[in-house]
């Protein structure tokens, strides 16, 4: 890089000054005190490393403003630098146009990271240089005539020296151990700068795990949220299945009760039908030893058509009075025929004859019990059923009173209070299927009790 042109629009005391034409190599400037050489120095110092550099010289009307036309791989660019903050402060980008330079492009790139420091330490050659080295100040500070022709012959020299390799490979040395300088001197910037980064990073993992904990506990939040919500429902589709019941607080202790009577009568009942068919039984060993005779046999058929029309009119009260006088007016005939033969022949068989006679009048006595505590088995099966009809129109009354209760309760509903009265029905409804089961046993019961009673009157 080189600067072709250089135009101070505003800088110092001058304003519009332009200093053109300059020369590849080097380029000196010489003149009277106060012609602005110092100020054009500050002005390159401020181009180059920007507003740190020749802050001596402040304008009377505005900030500063120097610009360049430099000369940069084989192509021009125009650099401009102003005095201000932001934007517009440094600018450089192709003349025949094109994207811009950045500044930290530039410092890099283009000054190879040199700053204004280096530049004074190194590259700038001022009055306290001069003094302490004598070679320079023989040279340049002539005080023999022409001055100008000894400078030229000092420049020539310079130039010469320049040219020679081992300059070259010396400066080649020196920029290098500058660069790797430069780098180590950039390292301990660059491990801040990775540890700030690790600790902002580390930082934003804490905020990220607090924040996934708090998604995680309003997720658990709208789990239980939803879990209560599926219990809700399904409580209210157990409510509608179980239409019509009672309270679910009193009704199973109600239906429980039911259970244990009918469960009572059951056995009741059974054992009423164990006692009948244990005295059938006991007829019928009875019956299969006796040897009857024929008129008995046929007094005995005629009690038996007695007590089947008693059996037929067991609805009505009078009828069956009269076939019970019937019947023991038949057997008190066949008793004083039996009578008769045993004082007229005194024989075994009519002995044996008047056993079946009496047997036969235990068998009717024994028929009527049985058929006595059949309808009154039959009498209180009858109230239970009615019972039981009027206790669950009661307790679909109460269901109806629940139920408006309950769809006057708030939501949401105590979901273990629910719970509990659902569990509450559901042994209701088993103890009611047992309930059923027993009820449908005892029925069969009867209905064995009654098939044996007809079949054997």
């Amino acid at each position: 890089m080189r600067i072709n042109r250089i135009k101070l629009v505003r800088f110092g005391e001058f304003a519009d000054w332009e200093v053109g034409d300059l020369r590849p190599g080097l380029n000196a400037l010489f003149g009277p005190n106060e012609t602005g050489k110092s100020t054009l120095l500050g002005a390159i110092r401020f181009l180059l490393f920007g507003a740190g550099a020749g802050r001596q010289y402040q304008p009377d009307d505005d900030k500063r403003h120097v610009e360049a036309v430099l000369w940069h791989d084989g192509a021009l660019w125009h650099l401009t630098r102003r005095d201000v903050r932001g934007k517009g402060a440094f600018t450089l980008k192709p003349a025949e146009g094109g994207p811009s330079v950045l500044l930290d492009a530039f410092n890099r790139d283009w000054l190879g990271n040199t700053s204004l420091g280096t530049y004074q330490s190194v590259y700038a050659l001022g009055l306290d240089d001069l003094q302490w080295c004598d070679e320079l100040r023989d040279v340049i500070l002539v005080q023999a005539d022409p001055m100008g022709e000894k400078l030229r012959d000092a420049i020539k020299e310079t130039e010469k020296t320049t040219a020679l390799v081992p300059v070259k490979h010396a400066l080649a040395e020196w920029k290098k151990a500058h660069d790797e300088v430069l780098q180590l001197s950039q390292q301990p910037a660059r491990l801040n700068e990775c540890e700030r980064k690790l600790a902002s990073e580390r930082q934003r993992v804490t905020e990220l795990d607090m924040e996934l904990a708090g998604v995680r506990k309003d997720l658990a939040r709208c789990r239980e949220v939803l879990d209560a919500r599926e219990t809700w429902k399904q409580a209210v589709s157990f409510r509608t299945q179980l239409e019509p019941l009672a309270d679910v607080a009193e009704f199973p202790l109600t239906a429980e009760r039911d259970y244990q009577t009918a469960r009572e009568r059951h056995d009741e009942a059974r054992a009423q039908a164990d006692e009948a068919c244990l005295r059938l039984q006991k007829i019928e060993r009875e019956l299969a030893g006796l040897q009857i005779d024929d008129t008995l046999l046929v007094h005995a058929r005629a009690v038996e058509k007695l007590a089947d029309e008693a059996t037929q009119h067991l609805g009505l009260p009078v009828p069956l009075q009269e076939a019970v006088q019937k019947a023991e007016r038949a057997l008190a005939t066949a008793r004083e025929e039996a009578v008769a033969r045993c004082e007229r022949d005194a024989d075994l068989v009519t002995l044996r004859s008047l056993d079946t006679s009496a047997t036969t009048q235990s068998k009717l006595e024994e028929a009527a019990s049985a058929l006595s505590q059949v309808e009154t088995a039959q009498a209180q099966a009858e109230k239970a059923k009615c019972d039981a009809v009027r206790e669950r129109e009661q307790a679909e009354d109460e269901v109806a009173e629940v139920e408006k209760a309950l769809d006057a309760l708030p939501e949401p509903v105590d979901v273990d209070a629910l719970r509990a009265r659902v569990e509450q029905v559901e042994r209701w409804q088993a103890l009611q299927t047992e309930w059923r089961v027993a009820r449908r046993d005892h029925e069969t019961a009867q209905e064995k009790h009654d098939d044996l009673v007809a079949r054997h009157k």
